[in-house]
């Protein structure tokens, strides 16, 4: 069994990354599926977010036990993921690689519109879009490969380094 975290801004293409490579029989954990279960027409995600994280995190606990009893297909999460820290927690916990997508913020944008059409959602997203940007870390050690005009950051590295314990 194999787990990777797909990271990147709102709108990236996450969801499409994992589509395109999933297959019968895997698990995808989707902080936006979730949140879209959680939510009543026109609620702001933010006033659900705390049931969404209980949520997701109750999944992944129930996807590293699965692991313990045998399950053997591959396991997807898609998150947003913008800081180092928070993607190495996947690494650490669930043993997970890591695909960032960094998907430039106009793209997203315009993704954004495409999706949702001009009102309080789009402006949501931009907002999200924006703070991603603006917090995300890079990973220095991760190399790098191209995946159309999106950056996706591997790692190969083991979880002990990658979180800056010795060797």
């Amino acid at each position: 069994m194999k787990t990777t975290l797909v990271s990147g801004p709102p709108c990236s293409g996450k969801t499409t990354y994992i589509a395109e490579r999933v297959r019968p029989g895997d698990v995808v954990v989707s902080y936006d599926a979730i949140a879209d279960a959680l939510s009543a027409e026109g609620t702001s995600r933010k006033a659900v977010r705390p049931f969404v994280l209980s949520a997701f995190f109750a999944v992944l606990q129930e996807q590293r036990r699965a692991r313990l009893r045998g399950f053997r297909g591959d396991v997807w999460i898609e998150q947003c993921a913008p800081r180092a820290e928070q993607r190495n927690r996947f690494v650490v916990l669930n043993g997970a690689d890591v695909v960032v997508l960094e998907t430039d913020a106009e793209t997203c944008h315009v993704r954004a519109l495409e999706r949702y059409g001009p009102g309080k959602r789009l402006t949501e997203y931009i907002d999200e879009i924006d703070k991603w940007w603006r917090i995300f870390e890079r990973e220095r050690e991760c190399p790098q490969r191209t995946i159309g005009s999106t950056v996706a950051r591997k790692s190969g590295l083991p979880a002990r380094r990658r979180v800056g314990s010795p060797r």
